[in-house]
Parts: C-alpha cells; sequence; structure tokens
C-alpha cells in the first residue's frame, strides 16, 4: 500500500478529492430541490421572479455614465480578471 501513491498518483489525488466533490455534489442536489419547491408554488416563484428583476435595476445604480465594460486604457476596468497589477490581487 505505501507504493500505492508513487504508482498511482492520480487515483490517490481521485480519492483524497472525493469528499469534496460529494459535498459540492449534494449540495446542488439539495439547491435543486429546493427550487423546484419554490417553483412548484406560482406565488412565491412570481415574488422571486420580482426580486431578481429589482436586483437586475441596481447593477448599473449611479453607473450611467462610466464607460463600462472600458477602462480608462480601453481594457477591462482594473485590469481585468488578474486585476490592475497582473497579479491575481485586487488593485
Amino acid at each position: 500500500m505505501n507504493s500505492l501513491p508513487t504508482r498511482c498518483p492520480r487515483a490517490l489525488l481521485r480519492l483524497l478529492r472525493a469528499p469534496e466533490r460529494i459535498r459540492r455534489w449534494w449540495f446542488m442536489v439539495r439547491v435543486n430541490r429546493a427550487y423546484a419547491r419554490l417553483r412548484a408554488d406560482p406565488v412565491a416563484w412570481a415574488e422571486e421572479l420580482e426580486e431578481w428583476r429589482l436586483w437586475d435595476r441596481t447593477l448599473m445604480d449611479g453607473l450611467e455614465d462610466d464607460p463600462w465594460p472600458q477602462g480608462p486604457t480601453g481594457g477591462p476596468r482594473g485590469g481585468g480578471r488578474y486585476g490592475a497589477s497582473g497579479t491575481g490581487c485586487p488593485a
């Protein structure tokens, strides 16, 4: 058994990741069930959709004159995915 990590590193890695994958899978099962219950109630689902619409309207509050998604250099604001510094850290 001691030679398993050197002979089968991928198999060992899969075994080590299995609990987290199962936890994530089970979380999504519960989320899907909760949404199914919510959608089964027309009044509750209409309220949910209205709340989503309200939140969608807030996305650009006060940013009407902002050149989003273009920053001052013409590229994505803040340097895009990796931040202004390019290191992955926020500017």
